[in-house]
């Protein structure tokens, strides 16, 4: 009898500890499906995404209204495990503060970015440093006068690159230059009037190039 005590108890124990795992899994998966409502990366919020052709977690991370780049990092600055690719949208915001800073300070593993409505117009690539394993980056709705290709330069790994509703004016043949998986282009809406000979990645599956001042095609 006294040895079935000790196997009831044993199973006790493992049955447990198996449903405290559980718990723990279950409330770890919650809190990263509900991020959303997460008070550490206040006034940020965020999104679980699943897909069921990638083998990783994605979380979309959107940050509104800024007052600094600055506030950015305090929300965020190694809030993710580096594992974790993050989706990273800063829209509407101040960012004057974001020359002197770097995406590299977050300490996350930015897999797409997008900066919309921000008043941008010139960085310089120091900022951009970090985002080597970025393959989607968007500057839509700002105010870029021509590509930003040294900040392209360190993020070679690019498929979607979106450029579109600027005031970019010319695009040469060094813009994309370094760019060898790039697939989709949006520089639709912008002020464009000159397009050099071979300026356009060769692996472009997609071109938005409408709504410019582009007259012929050579």
């Amino acid at each position: 009898k006294q040895a079935m005590g000790y196997v009831g108890l044993i199973l006790n124990i493992c049955i447990v500890s198996s449903g405290l795992v559980y718990m723990a899994e279950s409330l770890s998966l919650e809190m990263s499906v509900h991020c959303a409502q997460r008070r550490a990366i206040s006034p940020c919020t965020c999104q679980y995404q699943q897909f069921t052709n990638r083998s990783t977690i994605l979380i979309s991370v959107t940050c509104e209204r800024m007052i600094s780049f600055q506030q950015v990092i305090t929300a965020l600055q190694n809030k993710f495990d580096t594992n974790v690719d993050i989706s990273l949208k800063i829209s509407h915001s101040i960012l004057d503060d974001l020359p002197q800073l770097s995406f590299q300070q977050l300490g996350l593993t930015i897999q797409q970015l997008k900066l919309h409505f921000d008043n941008l117009s010139d960085l310089p690539e120091s900022v951009f440093s970090g985002l080597g394993r970025t393959e989607s980056f968007s500057l839509a709705d700002n105010g870029f006068t021509a590509v930003p290709q040294q900040a392209l330069n360190l993020m070679p790994n690019i498929r979607i690159l979106d450029l579109s509703y600027g005031r970019i004016l010319n695009v040469t043949t060094a813009d994309f230059h370094g760019l060898n998986f790039v697939h989709t282009l949006l520089i639709n809406n912008n002020n464009i009037s000159l397009l050099e000979m071979d300026c356009l990645p060769s692996t472009l599956v997609n071109l938005h190039i409408g709504m410019n001042e582009i007259k012929d095609l050579n």
